[in-house]
């Protein structure tokens, strides 16, 4: 993007900013269901607002620190607006053009994802060797 391009993005958005009281407004990201994929934004009007405008300001914001390991993570002050009942919080916002390659905290949290997963299946197929005896010692002690 241009300078002059981003310097007319960054007015409108101030104008905006000016336009919403400090501090007011929240939103919340919660699940519904088994797993993040069923999750859900809500929020009061002020909230959204100050939410999208804070995600738009993300996307010209400079970089926080490159060489960190979260190195695409941008200057975007968003963490106020969400209410302190919300499920889900955002850290930080990352800021980048690749969205096919793994994010830098993958090589963290994928280690503990694939562990959960497995003690999951653990406990699903150990409730499902449960039934089946109990299933098994039902039908063959009424004899």
């Amino acid at each position: 993007m241009e300078q002059r391009e981003k310097e007319r993005i960054e007015a409108a958005l101030a104008d905006l900013e000016s336009a919403l009281p400090p501090r007011e407004g929240k939103v919340r990201i919660d699940l519904y269901g088994g797993g993040w994929d069923e999750s859900y934004l809500r929020g009061d009007e002020i909230g959204l607002l100050r939410m999208g405008l804070g995600i738009a300001k993300a996307a010209i914001a400079p970089y926080k620190d490159r060489d960190a390991w979260n190195g695409d993570a941008v200057s975007a002050d968003i963490t106020d607006v969400f209410h302190d009942s919300s499920t889900v919080r955002l850290d930080w916002v990352e800021r980048t053009d690749d969205l096919t390659s793994a994010s830098h905290l993958d090589e963290f949290t994928e280690p503990r994802l694939r562990w959960e997963r497995l003690w999951n299946w653990f406990w699903n197929g150990l409730a499902i060797v449960v039934v089946v005896v109990f299933a098994i010692a039902m039908l063959f002690g009424s004899r």
